[in-house]
């Protein structure tokens, strides 16, 4: 009895391991196969304990009982996970939680892929998992979180301000007035970004490559910094920024205390909207998605 529970215990201190092996991609340090951060953790983490299970699963299920194989795998992810989500503001932890339920499945079913007898069953059920963890990890995971950010997956929407975008007073470097009534083009990009965010300023080279790919007649590109007049922020200062990174699209300023802002819905930054002829927001989220939008516009 005591010899079956130190191999319980391996198995534990396997599964950990593999866990602990795949944490630091998490962190968005290492980008492979162009995956980088969770999705890159989730796909590593769920091909790692999948086939972990299995190898376990296979080399000692006729000497100890299957289900205190599977529980022994499952308690070394779990030994960290509950405890961590236990301490953390439920909200906060949201980001990692597909990364953690899908390894989670990962081995549930691949018990469950050892379980089953037939063997085009076993292989149908394999692909369908690791299709479903290539598609999240590439695609869906990227849904979600613009789902938790912006409440929307995709960001099309139809919101027309209050108060019209042509009488809303932006400031450019000389903290002059500029007003968008004189422009007129299909859609205006603004991407709205704050000095303190260090999110704004890695996706700037997305922003940067949408202004280079669509800036024309058809369509203006603007980052609106939302400076603050506390700290003594000015107009001149979200330019400079900007041109000292080697950006080159177009910049204006607001009062991030302006409450135009809270009536285009923009609460967190970064928050790229994009505007119709009418003035009406159209979609509202990551710059990411905002280029998927005017690639499918665009294509129509």
């Amino acid at each position: 009895m005591f010899h079956e529970m130190k191999k319980y215990l391996f198995f534990s201190f396997l599964s950990l391991l593999a866990y602990l092996l795949v944490a630091p991609l998490r962190g968005g340090y290492i980008t492979l196969l162009g995956l980088t951060g969770f999705p890159l953790s989730l796909l590593a983490g769920c091909v790692f304990l999948f086939f972990l299970t299995l190898f376990i699963l296979n080399k000692f299920s006729n000497k100890m009982s299957k289900k205190g194989i599977l529980l022994a795998v499952l308690s070394g992810i779990l030994i960290l996970e509950l405890p961590i989500r236990a301490t953390i503001p439920f909200n906060t932890s949201l980001t990692s939680l597909p990364d953690s339920i899908f390894k989670v499945l990962a081995v549930v079913i691949a018990y469950g892929v050892f379980k089953i007898k037939n063997i085009f069953c076993k292989i149908a059920v394999a692909i369908l998992f690791f299709a479903s963890c290539l598609w999240f990890s590439y695609y869906g995971y990227h849904y979600y979180v613009h789902k938790l950010n912006y409440d929307t997956f995709t960001g099309k929407m139809e919101l027309t301000p209050t108060t019209s975008l042509n009488a809303v007073g932006f400031q450019n470097d000389s903290n002059e007035n500029f007003y968008f009534s004189n422009i007129d083009c299909t859609y205006l990009v603004l991407d709205f970004w704050i000095s303190s965010c260090g999110v704004c300023f890695k996706m700037f080279p997305e922003v940067q490559r949408v202004y280079e790919r669509y800036n024309n007649e058809h369509i203006q590109v603007y980052g609106i910094f939302a400076r603050d007049e506390k700290r003594e922020e000015t107009p001149a200062n979200g330019t400079e920024m900007l041109r000292e990174r080697g950006y080159t699209f177009s910049s204006l300023s607001i009062d991030r205390e302006d409450p135009i802002l809270k009536e285009m819905s923009v609460t967190a930054f970064p928050t790229v909207l994009i505007f119709d002829k009418e003035k009406t927001i159209v979609f509202r989220g990551s710059i990411l998605q905002a280029e998927k939008f005017l690639e499918k516009a665009f294509s129509l």
